[in-house]
């Protein structure tokens, strides 16, 4: 992983996942296999845990928590007072960051499952044309 003039890992992709969960990889880091050639973590959509595309909704929100809380060294200790407040608005601008990212590189909301159907789509009416003009032109 690339952060910077930084180089970290190399990783996993369980650890990536459990890294972007907790926040430790961003959206904006460049990935690399071979350390020669960068590109940014969007374009790894594989790689982006499923907690992270459904931020916009309450039922996602949870699942995000809730896989956190799976993955948090941490354990059960939560902050108190203020450093409650802080974690809330840097969990807020987590979920406001990740998706304005993911929607900006196409990938937010429920477009990650339709992109493929859409582009199946678009393949078979091709083909579905394709045909029609041949079997016109062999006549």
């Amino acid at each position: 992983m690339l952060r910077g003039a930084r180089v970290q890992g190399p990783y996993s992709s369980a650890q990536l996942s459990r890294y972007l969960l907790l926040g430790r990889v961003r959206y904006h880091d460049e990935l690399s296999c071979d350390g020669q050639h960068w590109r940014p973590l969007l374009e790894y959509p594989e790689l982006i845990p499923d907690e992270l595309y459904k931020l916009h909704s309450p039922q996602g929100w949870q699942r995000y928590l809730d896989a956190l809380a799976e993955v948090d060294e941490r354990g059960d200790e939560q902050p108190h007072g203020s450093r409650q407040r802080r974690g809330d608005q840097s969990r807020h601008r987590f979920r406001e960051e990740w998706r304005a990212a993911l929607r900006s590189a196409g990938l937010g909301g429920g477009e990650r499952c339709a992109m493929p159907l859409l582009l199946l789509g678009v393949t078979l009416a091709a083909l579905l044309v394709l045909l029609i003009f041949g079997s016109v032109s062999a006549r």
